[in-house]
């Protein structure tokens, strides 16, 4: 059962969208994009930025760690309009696919414009081994 219940995340992606990061297993050689499921009272954009952020330690919507301070310096010091170069995820960038051996529905939304010296490292523990 726990195999086949969906997953939320990031498809993060460069200025360029030349590169990605992807996520390898913790204890595995198997490399992934960024995901998770879904907590209670959770929706699918809000659980694939959180599922990012702990794995990469980069939170697309902004709302913890160094992305928050970032969007904060952007607004205080309203250099341009105060945009960031990335926006926050939507659902009319998502992609969506089932796995055909085991019929699990994965939905990875895309950012593009993630800042490619941004120090990446997990957050949470024994999710993730490494990140690049």
């Amino acid at each position: 059962y726990r195999r086949k219940i969906s997953t939320f995340g990031t498809i993060l992606l460069n200025q360029d969208c030349t590169k990605v990061i992807l996520c390898q297993d913790y204890n595995s050689k198997s490399w992934t994009f960024p995901a998770g499921k879904v907590n209670q009272h959770e929706n699918g954009i809000d659980a694939g930025a959180r599922e990012t952020y702990e794995e990469t330690g980069f939170d697309p919507n902004c709302n913890f760690g160094l992305t928050q301070q970032f969007r904060e310096k952007a607004v205080a010091s309203g250099e341009g309009d105060g945009q960031l170069p990335w926006k926050q995820l939507r659902e009319d960038y998502a992609l969506r696919f089932t796995e055909d051996k085991i019929g699990k529905l994965r939905t990875c939304y895309v950012c593009h414009g993630v800042p490619e010296d941004f120090p990446f490292a997990p957050v949470a523990r024994k999710e993730v081994s490494d990140v690049e």
